[in-house]
Order: C-alpha cells, then sequence, then structure tokens
C-alpha cells in the first residue's frame, strides 16, 4: 500500500501532461484548420478566450499537483549541468546566446516603434498568420489578456511543471539530468505548436530550449515569464492592419475565407 501511494503523485502528474500534452495537439489543430478556412473578428475572439480559460486551467491543476511555491524554480543539484555550473566560460557563452535571441526577438518591434512605416516590411511574414492574429480593437485587448496567459500559463507548465517532472524533482522516483530534461521539455514545448508547421516547431522548440535555459539561470521563472509575454505582445507594435491595409482589416474583421 504505502509503494502505491508513494507512485500516486507521479500517476496523477503523468496522466496531467499527456492530456496536456494531446489536447494541446488535437485542439489547435482543429482551430487553425477552421480559422484558416473562415477567420473573422468573431472566430478570433472565440479563439482568444477559450485558450485563456484552457490554460488558466491548466497552470490551476499544476499548482495542486505540484507545491506552488515549487513551480517557479528550477533547483537542482550540484551536479545537475556541470558544464555550465561550473565553467565560467560557458555560463558567459549561455548568457551571451541569450542576449543576441532575445535582442533579435524584440528587433522588429523596436524597429516599428522607431520607424511606424517599417511594419510594411514584416507584412510579407505576418501575412501568414492573419488567421490568428488581432485585427480590431477589441481583439487586441484580448490578445494583451492572451500574451500574459501564454507568458504566466505556458511557463508554469513547460519551463516549471514538466521540466521538474521529467527531471525529476517534482518527485522520487527517478532523477535524470537537468540537461535532457531541459532538451525533452523545449521538444514538447515545440511539437505542441505544430499548428505552426515543421518551421514553427523548430522555432518553437529552440525558444523554449533557451527559455528553460533562462529559468536554469536564474533559477526562477519570473523572467521568462516576462519577456515570453512581452514576445507575444510584440505582435500588436508589428502588426496593425487597420492602419496599414484598412480594406483587408475590414474583410478581416467581417469574415475572411481565402
Amino acid at each position: 500500500m504505502p509503494a502505491l501511494m508513494d507512485l500516486l503523485p507521479v500517476t496523477l502528474q503523468a496522466i496531467f501532461i499527456a492530456i496536456v500534452i494531446c489536447l494541446t495537439l488535437t485542439e489547435d489543430q482543429r482551430k487553425t484548420a477552421r480559422l484558416q478556412a473562415h477567420t473573422s473578428s468573431a472566430a478570433r475572439l472565440s479563439t482568444y478566450k477559450r485558450g485563456i480559460a484552457t490554460w488558466w486551467a491548466y497552470a490551476f491543476i499544476a499548482g495542486l499537483l505540484i507545491h506552488p511555491p515549487q513551480l517557479f524554480i528550477a533547483a537542482g543539484t550540484k551536479n545537475d549541468m556541470a558544464w555550465l555550473n561550473n565553467s565560467q566560460l560557458a555560463t558567459g557563452v549561455a548568457i551571451t546566446i541569450l542576449v543576441i535571441y532575445f535582442f533579435l526577438a524584440f528587433m522588429p518591434a523596436a524597429h516599428c516603434i522607431i520607424k511606424p512605416q517599417a511594419r510594411l516590411s514584416y507584412w510579407k511574414e505576418l501575412r501568414n498568420y492573419y488567421f490568428l492574429f488581432p485585427v480590431s480593437k477589441q481583439e487586441r485587448r484580448w490578445w494583451i489578456l492572451l500574451s500574459l496567459t501564454a507568458g504566466i500559463c505556458e511557463e508554469i507548465f513547460f519551463r516549471g511543471f514538466l521540466l521538474q517532472f521529467i527531471h525529476g524533482q517534482s518527485h522520487a522516483n527517478w532523477h535524470i539530468d537537468l540537461s535532457l530534461a531541459l532538451v525533452a521539455s523545449a521538444l514538447v514545448f515545440g511539437i505542441c505548436h505544430y499548428y505552426q508547421g515543421i518551421s514553427g516547431i523548430i522555432r518553437t522548440a529552440i525558444g523554449g530550449l533557451l527559455f528553460g535555459l533562462l529559468t536554469i539561470l536564474t533559477n526562477s521563472l519570473w523572467l521568462p515569464i516576462l519577456l515570453h509575454a512581452l514576445v507575444d505582445l510584440a505582435v500588436l507594435v508589428i502588426y496593425k492592419p487597420e492602419e496599414d491595409f484598412p480594406e483587408m482589416a475590414a474583410r478581416l474583421v467581417v469574415g475572411y475565407e481565402p
């Protein structure tokens, strides 16, 4: 009986992770296909609201399965990631990579703030996501809530709950090196963005790896949460179809079928 009770926490955590991954893959793919077939302001708002409710529910359940304060740290043993913790050079390289990554991530938004007409130069890339990105003022307000939700809840799940589960920190059933746990959690993060295609999986997996590395270096989720939310909020600075392409914006609000 005691042995079974010891397995209960890790079993519940594993079931929860499997449910989140399966629902994310199936629901995101279904919502993406529906929006690509016919997008409108109402359809996008419905998607935003459902995403916000869903991810806060996931974060709440994660807090029930792991002591909430523990979700916000990534502490390991002295032997974890010794290649990084015991080398000033490796730490310096890691910090440099993170600085370059986030500089590149925020550079388009900064460019558009300094030079608003620069938004047109990013239109071709962003146009691939016209069916999902916010157009109207109401959509843009909900996008703020969605971005904050993604920053908080996705970091809690992927860099908090999932990373600690794979590492073995949230239970006592195994111990996997933190480096391997970091890579595995980043791969899952990428796969959960399958709706963005292969390039999206690769891009988000790399992002997940670097956000996880930042979590480990700072031993906290707070900075990754802040930066994740800001990355998503940057869309509001770069993508302003009502100002740049009013005719297309009107079609996207009322309803648009490619």
